[in-house]
Parts: C-alpha cells; structure tokens; sequence
C-alpha cells in the first residue's frame, strides 16, 4: 500500500488559519464567553512556534485568567499579558533549536584519517546541567546540544541523579 505524504505548512504560514482554529480551541474548552476582535488580531500577529500546541496553552490560559477575573470575554489586554508571559519560553526555544542546528553542520574528515569509531567520554555533570538550562528542560534538545541521544541522556542524568525538572521553566 503507497502512502501519500501531506505536507502541512507551520501555523506562522497560514495566519488566515488562526480564527478558526481559536475559536475550535475555545469549543473545545467548553467556553462559552467570548473573545475580542482585537484580541483575535493579536493572535495573527504571532509567531506560533509551537504552532497549533502553543496557540491552545495560550487560549486556555487566557480563558483561565478571563475566569479569574470575573469576566466572560477574552480581551486584548488579557491576550497580551498571556503572550508576554509565553514569550521568553519560545525564544528561549528558538534560541535552543538555532544552536542544535548550528551544531549539527557537517564537517568534513581529515583525507588521511582512516575512519575509526571511538568514543568520545562521557559528559560532565556540569555539562549536562547547562544544555539542560539551555534547552529549557527539553531533555531532547538537551541531548542534541550534548552531540549525544536522548536515552544516553537520560542514563547520565539517572546515574548522576539529577532531575529535569530541576530546569524547567515555568
């Protein structure tokens, strides 16, 4: 059986996209209440980098603050005040995937080295603490900044004892 590929451009791509979505997302959260056009605005205006994921954190802490404050309509200063507080965390993120990709750049071996497989040591606790304060927690990431897989991670990270959660982000 052949399968057809289909390729989904990021939300960033497909602002058009994002009033429906928000509105799905809200059904979906059983809000009743209601949302500004401006605040609507506010949302095609970003970047969405963890694209359809981010915008539904994003509503569903908006709803949980417009609750909170005894209001049954998600504003625009509502929608600002969440996204402010997103913000760090995705260029934090942007910041993290920019360094794996950089690190990932090829380089060519020496024409006289014969190709050997060795190993390289084991990485420090210090190093594992900082990709993991770089990558925001994201265990992943972290491996990648450390040229290493994640289930290799994970083995150091138990044998030295230490916790992600020590380095997320909240």
């Amino acid at each position: 059986m052949k399968q057809l590929p289909i390729r989904i451009p990021p939300l960033r791509d497909r602002p058009e996209d994002i009033e429906p979505y928000t509105y799905s997302l809200l059904a979906s959260e059983n809000w009743t209440g209601g949302i500004e056009p401006a605040a609507i605005a506010l949302l095609t205006q970003q970047p969405w980098p963890g694209n359809v994921r981010a915008l539904q954190s994003v509503l569903t802490t908006s709803v949980a603050t417009t609750i909170l404050r005894g209001g049954d309509t998600i504003t625009r200063a509502i929608g600002q005040t969440t996204l402010d507080n997103w913000q760090p965390e995705w260029d934090l993120k942007a910041k993290a995937i920019e360094t794996v990709r950089a690190r990932r750049q090829p380089t060519a071996p020496a024409a006289s080295a014969p190709r050997r497989r060795h190993r390289k040591p084991p990485p420090t606790r210090e190093q594992i603490e900082q990709a993991l304060t770089e990558a925001a927690g994201n265990q992943s990431a972290a491996a990648d900044l450390l040229g290493t897989s994640e289930p290799t991670l994970r083995r150091y990270m138990k044998k030295l004892d230490i916790s992600r959660d020590d380095f997320l982000r909240h």
